[in-house]
């Protein structure tokens, strides 16, 4: 297995094992009834917090993990083969995040249209805050389109790698 391959396990089992445990806790609080309590935003903004330094940490460790797995000749050896499967693995990254960013657009303007200005006073207070509470669920998606779109860079990366163009 290459250098790059290795790395790009790495990214990928971090990524997802970090993010996939945020995305856990936020649809397990959000489906618990949380979303409609006042302290939501506030629990969910300090676990993205955690989410994003665990990140970090674990990107740096799996990191030096791979560097002191691999030998030396294989850190600096790049060739044309892995800078291909490089560009091709985020064009599919890129072609992945447009469309999520797309569908969040979508549902934007789609809340949007139905909602209208008199949405809190039609629909009573507990809609109103489970709307403003969900403002950080569609934050949350845009964060889950740029997680989806790293995991499809490394899958693909991966798989490039692998099939040897």
């Amino acid at each position: 297995m290459s250098y790059r391959e290795k790395s790009a396990w790495a990214e990928l089992v971090s990524v997802a094992a970090v993010w996939g445990w945020y995305f856990w806790v936020l649809a397990t609080r959000a489906l618990s009834g949380a979303i409609t309590e006042q302290g939501f935003v506030g629990a969910m903004g300090a676990t993205f917090v955690l989410a994003v330094v665990l990140s970090i940490v674990v990107a740096v460790a799996s990191g030096i993990l791979v560097e002191v797995m691999s030998r030396k000749s294989d850190r600096g050896a790049r060739d044309e083969r892995e800078a291909w499967a490089g560009l091709r693995a985020t064009r599919i990254a890129h072609g992945v995040l447009i469309v999520l960013i797309f569908c969040l657009a979508v549902l934007g303007f789609g809340f949007g249209a139905f909602g209208g200005a008199g949405l809190a006073e039609r629909t009573g207070t507990l809609l109103s805050l489970v709307l403003s509470n969900g403002l950080v669920l569609f934050a949350n998606g845009a964060v889950a389109a740029l997680v989806l779109a790293e995991l499809a860079h490394y899958g693909a990366l991966i798989v490039f790698l692998r099939r040897g163009r």
